[in-house]
């Protein structure tokens, strides 16, 4: 092989290692960046269902505060006076249901039993 050759094929082994290499650090940073990408978005959805789950969750202690309140609702859960509870409460629940998409409204015994559904009285 003649020294033109020889420079030639050794030319052609170098840039293709650089070539190579240029490759590779540029798939690494494109990788880098799409994981960091990645990262925020989680976090951006982790703290939008945190804000969600923390307003869905003062919401609903204010109307159980608010049904609580209200004159008649303690005594008759009290009492656990279906009857009254599913008089008194029905107007409400249409409302919350219409206005705020409250889906289930119900009240439980001590013991964690059922004593009213409104979203289903029967």
């Amino acid at each position: 092989m003649r020294f033109g050759q020889r420079l030639v094929v050794i030319l052609s082994v170098f840039l293709t290692i650089m070539i190579g290499a240029i490759d590779w650090i540029c798939v690494s940073n494109m990788t880098a960046v799409v994981n960091q990408q990645q990262a925020v978005a989680l976090e951006s959805v982790n703290l939008m269902m945190r804000t969600s789950l923390e307003r869905a969750s003062v919401f609903a202690l204010a109307q159980a505060e608010l049904i609580g309140l209200q004159p008649g609702n303690s005594a008759a859960v009290t009492a656990q006076d279906r009857d009254q509870i599913v008089k008194g409460l029905t107007e409400a629940f249409a409302y919350l249901k219409t206005e705020a998409g409250v889906d289930i409204l119900q009240f439980q015994t001590a013991d964690l039993k059922t004593l009213a559904r409104l979203q289903d009285p029967g």
